[in-house]
């Protein structure tokens, strides 16, 4: 079934394709050679490019009647800094990005790479494996950090599911502000996911629905099917690094993702530390108590959060602490059933209820197992 649906159509089809081919319309680019040039420094740092931009790359489709849809070389990155490659000591996926020698965001970045942070389990800013010069342009460096994806890629299924992700991330701006880092920037794009545990068999760098073999759709787990998942801060182009304490903590500015921040100017100073705590808490919103009714226990963090002075808004630490008290004000089973969306209907509610019953019986009789099998313990 699959060799049928990964090849041409038909004539007309096939010869599309092999005019599309020879047209260039798969052809590298210009961001792409710059990539496949540097070939030999990265396996000189032990990196393997993938196929398609490997020195003198033929098109796996060419001469049959493939369909390049189904062809893992004819997908090229969106971004056009970064790009994947494989790791040859263990072949793991490794993102590669290009930035500025020498920058904050560089500096930041490493920042919360050294051995002794990276032992803190509140440490939730992408790890650095590794970094080095470019061979040609000296105002250049390669960073490489793991192959992440979207936080919410796949969905969240249920309550709990989404307190882990809230956990995470506001213990991660915990311990970034300690450090003296505000993000400045902390939306939802920029908090990405270790998806490994979810895709046991791995995922495309690409396509990362389908398998990285095949190109199969994949189904994943969800994420109460294993033991955690991780969340990464990302991104520090427009973070700000205070390493005295005793400097004013001011900055200027008003690039960000986020345009509902009420203090963002370049004109007047601000501190970055509450814009991070309303970021975090409009994303908390927006995406998640907006869209689960399920949610709306968590809509007195979110105000606290996204209160429109920023000496009125709790500093992270102490938005952890009310998270904290909220969560446990909650029944265990509240926690852990599912999301509901707004405008459900009848018939579907009613089956993803019964589910969660399900679950839910499991969950107790498990526990009541455990209770008795310690009793005869003892």
């Amino acid at each position: 079934m699959w060799a049928r649906y990964n090849r041409a159509y038909d004539a007309a089809h096939l010869a599309r394709i092999k005019k599309q081919t020879e047209d260039g319309d798969y052809d590298l680019r210009d961001y792409e050679v710059w990539w496949r040039d540097r070939q030999q420094l990265l396996e000189s740092r032990g990196f393997s490019l993938p196929t398609r931009l490997r020195p003198g790359w033929i098109p796996s489709w060419t001469g049959t009647d493939l369909n390049p849809y189904f062809c893992e070389d004819s997908f090229r990155s969106l971004n056009l800094k970064t790009t994947y490659v494989t790791r040859t000591s263990d072949g793991a996926a490794v993102m590669l990005k290009k930035t500025e020698a020498n920058t904050e965001e560089s500096r930041i970045a490493q920042l919360f790479s050294t051995p002794e942070r990276l032992k803190d389990s509140r440490n939730h800013c992408v790890p650095i494996l590794d970094h080095f010069p470019d061979q040609t342009d000296p105002k250049i460096e390669i960073i490489a950090m793991p192959l992440l994806r979207r936080c919410d890629d796949p969905p969240f299924y249920f309550v709990d599911e989404v307190l882990d992700f809230v956990l995470q991330t506001l213990e991660g701006l915990v311990f970034m502000h300690e450090q003296g880092v505000a993000h400045r920037d902390c939306t939802g794009t920029n908090v990405m996911m270790d998806g490994n545990l979810l895709f046991p068999n791995g995922f495309h760098p690409l396509q990362q629905m389908s398998d990285p073999i095949n190109l199969r759709l994949l189904q994943p787990l969800r994420r109460s099917d294993v033991s955690s998942v991780k969340y990464y801060f990302i991104d520090f182009g427009l973070s700000t690094y205070f390493e005295d304490n005793d400097t004013p903590r001011l900055v200027l500015g008003d690039v960000a993702q986020d345009h509902d921040v009420p203090e963002l100017s370049c004109t007047v100073p601000y501190d970055p530390f509450p814009v991070d705590v309303f970021t975090l808490g409009n994303m908390y919103k927006k995406d998640f108590i907006d869209k689960h009714p399920s949610l709306e226990f968590l809509l007195p963090l979110a105000g606290a959060m996204t209160r429109q002075k920023p000496d009125e808004r709790p500093s992270a630490h102490n938005a952890l602490a009310l998270f904290k008290k909220l969560l446990a004000q909650q029944r265990g089973y509240r926690k852990r059933w599912r999301l509901r969306g707004p405008r459900e209907r009848t018939q579907q509610r009613i089956i993803e209820d019964l589910s969660c019953i399900r679950r839910e019986v499991w969950y107790i009789a498990k526990a009541l197992l455990s209770k008795a099998h310690w009793r005869n313990r003892l």
